[in-house]
């Protein structure tokens, strides 16, 4: 009967330790991720108003540190930060990032690319001066 009652205890024992290790791992896999994001060369183009009127243009590399803070729901870029979804449910490795001014940040954790748009209101659709870049390129793990 002793015997029986130690057995019950190991079991609810490693019960216990196995919740409390799939928890702490499951925290570990919630933290922020780094990645180093660099443009491809002649993959940053974009629209420009010069002399009054719109034009397409190329644009320098650009070179960025994007933050995951929780989980792929939120993203930083310097200042800006963006709210993340991932729209597709048959495509869970791809990840689209807004923020509120206009910019957009998408990104597709299996082959690393990513689109990285710096667009605002204040732009072409509002006829003022704003310039539109696009940018692409791959990320690698900080």
């Amino acid at each position: 009967m002793l015997k029986n009652a130690i057995v019950k205890n190991e079991g609810k024992m490693r019960f216990v330790l196995s919740s409390f290790l799939i928890m702490f791992c499951s925290s570990t896999l919630i933290a922020e991720q780094i990645l180093y994001c660099a443009t491809e060369q002649n993959m940053a183009t974009g629209f420009v108003k010069k002399e009054n009127k719109w034009k397409t243009a190329l644009f320098n590399e650009k070179r960025l540190t994007v933050k995951f803070p929780q989980n792929m729901e939120t993203l930083i870029i310097g200042n800006d930060k963006f709210s993340c979804q991932k729209p597709f449910f048959r495509r869970p490795k791809e990840i689209v990032c807004r923020e509120k001014a206009g910019h957009t940040f998408i990104y597709n954790e299996l082959n690393r690319r990513f689109i990285y748009i710096q667009c605002s209101q204040f732009s072409y659709t509002s006829s003022d001066s704003d310039t539109c870049v696009m940018f692409a390129g791959t990320c690698e793990n900080f």
